[in-house]
Formats: C-alpha cells, sequence, structure tokens
C-alpha cells in the first residue's frame, strides 16, 4: 500500500508474494504441465499434488486463462478403406436432382432406423406417491447387483407435418421385447402351477432378432406409413451388429412386400 505523510517519501509496503507465487507458478508450470497427460487423467486435485502447488493456486491460474481445461473424447480408428466407405456412404446420401447446382442431402423422410435397447425391470430406488392410508409398496429381488435386463428393439422415423405446420405422422413405430411366456411348473406364493410367467431372453441372438423383425417391424410400417408417400421405397437403418438381419433375407422379403409396399434393409 502506498502512503504519503507531509514531505516524506512515498513508500511501497504492499505484500510480494502473490507476485513471488505467480512467478513461481508460471516459471514451472510450462515444464511440468506438458508431461502430466501422458501419466493419468488430471482433475484440479490430482493437477495440484502433480505441481505441488495448493489447489487454491491452480484454481486461480484456470480462472485467470493460464491453464486451460479441455475434455479430450476417445475417437474410433479409421483405416483408408473405412474412410473411403463413410465418404461413399455420404455421397450416396445426396439428392441426385441437386449435383449439379448446391448439393442438398436426402430428407431421411422415407429412413425407419432401428436398433436394441437394453432396460431394467426394476430399479433399485423408486419414488411413489401414495395416500395416507395406503401401504408401501413391497419390492423384492435376489440381488441388487443382477438386477434383470430385457432387450427391446425400437422402430422409430422422421415425424412429418403439413404446410400447417400439423403433424401428419409421430415417427414412432413401435418397440418390442425380446422374451417368452412359460407355464410355472409349482405352486408359490407369488403364482399358482400352470401360470403363463413372462421372462427375458438372456440370449438374442441372430435367429430371435430375424424372427422379431418378420412378425413386427413390416406390418407396423405398413400400418403406421402416410397414404401419399406408400409408393415410395422405404429403407430400414441397421448399425454394424452382427445378429442383424441380412438384407437379402428371403423371409423378411416376402414379409415386406405384403400391400405394395417396398421396403428394403
Amino acid at each position: 500500500m502506498n502512503s504519503l505523510y507531509g514531505n516524506r517519501l512515498m513508500v511501497n509496503v504492499s505484500s510480494k508474494l502473490t507476485i513471488l507465487a505467480a512467478n513461481k507458478f508460471n516459471s514451472t508450470m510450462g515444464k511440468s504441465l506438458k508431461f502430466l497427460y501422458i501419466v493419468k487423467p488430471i482433475s484440479v486435485c490430482s493437477l495440484s499434488k502433480a505441481l505441488n502447488f495448493p489447489k487454491s493456486t491452480v484454481h486461480k491460474r484456470i480462472k485467470e486463462g493460464k491453464i486451460r481445461p479441455y475434455s479430450n473424447a476417445l475417437k474410433s480408428y479409421l483405416s483408408r478403406d473405412n474412410k473411403r466407405e463413410r465418404l461413399r456412404f455420404y455421397l450416396s446420401m445426396l439428392e441426385h436432382n441437386s449435383l449439379q447446382g448446391q448439393p442438398m442431402f436426402k430428407s431421411m423422410y422415407d429412413y425407419v432406423h432401428i436398433d436394441e435397447k437394453w432396460f431394467y425391470v426394476s430399479k433399485e430406488v423408486e419414488r411413489y406417491y401414495l395416500l395416507l392410508e395406503e401401504e408401501e409398496p413391497q419390492r423384492c429381488c435376489k440381488s441388487k447387483c443382477f438386477i434383470t435386463k430385457v432387450m427391446f428393439l425400437a422402430t422409430v422415423a422422421w415425424p412429418q407435418f403439413d404446410e400447417n405446420k400439423n403433424e401428419e405422422f409421430s415417427g414412432e413405430i413401435g418397440i418390442w421385447p425380446f422374451t417368452y411366456k412359460e407355464l410355472v411348473k409349482k405352486n408359490s406364493k407369488n403364482c399358482a402351477a400352470r401360470t403363463l410367467e413372462t421372462k427375458a431372453i438372456v440370449s438374442v441372438i441372430k435367429d430371435v432378432i430375424r424372427a422379431c423383425m418378420i412378425e413386427n417391424v413390416p406390418p407396423a410400417i405398413q400400418s403406421k406409413w402416410l397414404r401419399s408417400s406408400a409408393m415410395n421405397t422405404i429403407f430400414i437403418q441397421q448399425d454394424n451388429a452382427r445378429p442383424h438381419v441380412d438384407p437379402f433375407d428371403v423371409g423378411f422379403l416376402e414379409a415386406a412386400s405384403i400391400e405394395d409396399f417396398d421396403i428394403r434393409l
């Protein structure tokens, strides 16, 4: 703090600890910070320990902009063949009529996307709203670490609207669980014998997915698709999972050609 009394000289009595700490930090930061990312992922706590500085000092330097936080995402390695295939796919999604002028991508209204999703039968903790006289529900399982999961096949498309922005098609086609029904062999406190019990299919193989796609996907598309665009070719987009159906599967092509629809994988 600078002070002046009468004709006396001006003396600087401010503390120099902050300047010294900043200079010390700046001199060592550039040398050691460059090599820390090789050792392990860094947080503010681990960074302060590695640099041998307080967390408050590191936090101040982050606020000042001398240290830049960065989240590094792990990306898939692409070979030259992978890049060529991706480029071919991008080019195939361009409208052929727009190639002479300004290229435009297809609207994707004739594409249906399918994927498998896992859902737990129950959560470890659930919230309920009960009346005062209601009893609290009792939920039990053998182990909280092994709650039953069920795989679903979900099918969606782009929603479509008219000129007045009224919804004509929601895009929701269907979702189907991979389950089966089995007769209970013995009486128990939960259910009587000979009762049909729904169980999850543990191993969802290619034959199971193929049967589900043939029985459910084409009829659902044919019943919910807009009749104005029913004459267009409808493409079902799958990912690269191995159990998925082959594009030239005879059973699927027969089910997809019913009611004059052209549905392809």
